[in-house]
């Protein structure tokens, strides 16, 4: 039987909002199945705990693989580096890929979550229409920011309300077998004379949440170990910033700097067939009100109160 599975990385930044991602997947687009890599300290008690109340309130958990980083991932290396490594791990030893040949229906799609695939349908639908010679499909990658304090009631709200900006950037599905390789976040390493088809201009298209809200944000500077983005250059600066109460230093940050641009730059997309289909998913979830706390736990774990309120109110009329 062909299949369709998804694959992402959880860090203590994707907790908040990890449940939306899982039904979006398992409910709306009817993949079959979902590979979490979690990069979390199993010693950090509460955030293991929340993960498993967060899938323990999901009907489909048997349709929900996890596999646990290694303390040199989470510790040892940035989250893209630990990604790699582990996606290699889940193509050589899962079953399913193991076995796949290139006449095989199984795809696999990568992606992070905070990434939403819009289709008309369902994921194999859309699946089946594509010619047998195609191995790799690249998605548009439509950003949308949402500069509020917290987290959206729902995240489609986010994509029916914000402005959308193009990137250059895509995201790729894979016909699985045993010589694709995992390239980077965006794309895979295919053998030669294997074709990659490019979708353009509407449906489908792959929505990236790049800013949840200006806590999340925070939060991903704050526990991130991304070079340049969130490394700890980039956590001695918003410390700083903090304790001189310095807006001009808080909006030198990266993360920060690039949803400024992008929302400066960005030209807003038509929002077209999309609102329909995803209205019937609205109020269909977990409500989102201990997310949102979550969210708060983490900022104010690491940054006091007043000091989020600073950001709050220097943030309100520039973002």
């Amino acid at each position: 039987m062909p299949s369709v599975h998804t694959i992402t990385r959880v860090c203590r930044v994707d907790l908040p909002y990890l449940v939306f991602f899982i039904l979006h997947y398992l409910e709306y687009l009817c993949v079959d199945g979902i590979f979490l890599l979690v990069l979390m300290d199993v010693g950090n008690q509460e955030d293991i705990d929340y993960l498993s109340n967060v899938l323990t309130s999901i009907k489909w958990r048997d349709r929900i693989h996890l596999v646990q980083g290694t303390q040199e991932q989470i510790h040892g290396m940035n989250p893209d580096e630990a990604l790699k490594e582990m996606m290699e791990t889940v193509l050589d030893t899962f079953p399913l890929f193991q076995n796949a040949t290139f006449e095989s229906n199984d795809w696999l799609l990568s992606v992070d979550s905070d990434e939403y695939l819009y289709l008309p349908g369902t994921l194999m639908e859309f699946l089946d229409t594509i010619p047998s010679r195609v191995m790799q499909i690249k998605f548009p990658w439509i950003c949308v920011e949402n500069t509020r304090p917290w987290l959206s009631r729902h995240p489609y709200l986010d994509i029916l309300e914000l402005p959308w900006t193009e990137s250059i950037y895509v995201k790729s599905i894979v016909r699985v077998h045993d010589r694709v390789r995992y390239k980077d976040p965006h794309a895979f390493l295919l053998p030669r004379r294997n074709i990659t088809w490019i979708c353009r201009d509407g449906d489908p298209m792959l929505f990236h949440l790049h800013s949840q809200s200006l806590a999340t944000t925070l939060n991903k500077i704050l526990y991130h170990r991304l070079p340049e983005k969130s490394d700890e250059e980039q956590r001695q600066i918003l410390k700083e910033a903090v304790s001189r109460r310095d807006p001009e230093l808080f909006f030198s940050l990266y993360k920060i700097c690039i949803i400024r641009r992008d929302i400066t730059e960005g030209i807003p997309y038509p929002k077209v067939m999309l609102c329909e289909r995803f209205h019937e998913m609205l109020g269909q979830y977990i409500d989102v009100w201990e997310f949102r706390e979550k969210e708060k736990e983490m900022l104010y774990a690491a940054l006091d109160p007043a000091a989020v309120e600073w950001i709050t109110a220097i943030c309100k009329d520039i973002l």
